[in-house]
């Protein structure tokens, strides 16, 4: 059976090294293979400019980036990928970041998308069920 997969979003691992006991269980699914998280290439720079502005714990960050490639599937924006997130972020309202790894997430299979963000309730996608943490 193939694992569903999950969008994470940059405030999703914020919980996580906060310790948010829905973020670890997901973790611990993730670690158990019975999820795959799928990541953004924009959620990594959110969280690498998180842990050098010293928002993150600098040691639990560096872990989770010497691990991601590992643990994660790490999508790239593409250009279509970039037009649709703009259709999104017009439609919606929802800021550009946010569109593009919602987008990422969403054209990747996930069937969940973890998040802190309350501008997500703008978003009607019967695909993807946004879960706020």
């Amino acid at each position: 059976m193939k694992a569903k997969k999950a969008g994470l979003d940059t405030g999703f691992f914020v919980k996580l090294f906060r310790n948010n006991p829905l973020a670890e269980k997901i973790y611990e699914e993730i670690l158990g293979g019975e999820l795959v998280g799928v990541v953004c290439v924009i959620t990594l720079f959110e969280l690498k400019k998180l842990a050098l502005k010293g928002v993150l714990d600098r040691e639990a960050y560096e872990l989770l980036e010497r691990s991601w490639k590992i643990l994660f599937q790490v999508e790239p924006v593409t250009a279509e990928l970039a037009l649709e997130a703009a259709a999104l972020s017009h439609g919606t309202g929802l800021p550009a970041a946010d569109a593009l790894i919602y987008t990422t997430c969403r054209r990747a299979g996930c069937t969940e998308f973890y998040t802190t963000d309350s501008d997500f309730e703008a978003v009607s996608d019967k695909r993807v069920r946004i879960i706020r943490l």
